[in-house]
């Protein structure tokens, strides 16, 4: 019969060295890959020529900052900064229905035709200037039939974007990871 024998020299009883020898095989397989969203969206159909990006970013108080895409399968990834209950990323999925309430508003609020501050650009050039302090900024980027454009609302005057990225953030359910206390 063969004895296992330890650095020191004493005797490994048998159920002491399989434990070892677990141990040794788990700790060199590491750790688990990350938990990745599933490959496609129940129910449904081609995915749209669509990726909608609502940045938050960092303001002078304790602003959520965040972003999440939407992309035309209904995917969406969250990937939570600061002042957020979920760091980090993760993912979740919207309906082809609230994809295309979605592409509706994109189109109904002219985004394409929005400056880069989210003004159309049929206002008035000599409206009036606002000045405004410490505000929750959005940065929205759309891809779409392969136009991009981004605006980046400081939301100091009205904008037609306004309204596109409350839409999002209800469509992601962003205040699930956005937390309570954060808003």
């Amino acid at each position: 019969m063969r004895q296992i024998v330890s650095a020191s020299g004493s005797v490994i009883g048998r159920p002491v060295a399989h434990r070892l020898a677990l141990l040794v095989v788990v700790a060199c397989a590491g750790p688990a890959p990350p938990a990745q969203p599933p490959r496609a969206n129940p129910g449904s159909i081609a995915p749209m020529a669509l990726a909608i990006t609502l940045a938050r970013p960092e303001c002078f108080g304790r602003c959520p900052i965040y972003a999440v895409t939407i992309h035309g399968d209904g995917r969406v990834d969250w990937r939570g900064e600061k002042y957020v209950e979920a760091r980090g990323e993760r993912h979740a999925w919207i309906t082809r229905g609230q994809l295309e309430a979605l592409a509706a508003t994109i189109d109904r609020v002219d985004f394409f035709g929005l400056d880069e501050f989210g003004t159309p650009r049929s206002a008035d050039p000599m409206r009036d200037i606002v000045i405004c302090g410490d505000a929750l900024r959005a940065i929205l980027t759309i891809e779409r039939n392969g136009r991009r454009h981004t605006t980046d609302n400081d939301h100091c005057n009205p904008s037609p974007a306004t309204e596109l990225e409350d839409q999002i953030d209800a469509a992601a359910q962003t205040a699930r990871w956005i937390g309570v206390g954060h808003r």
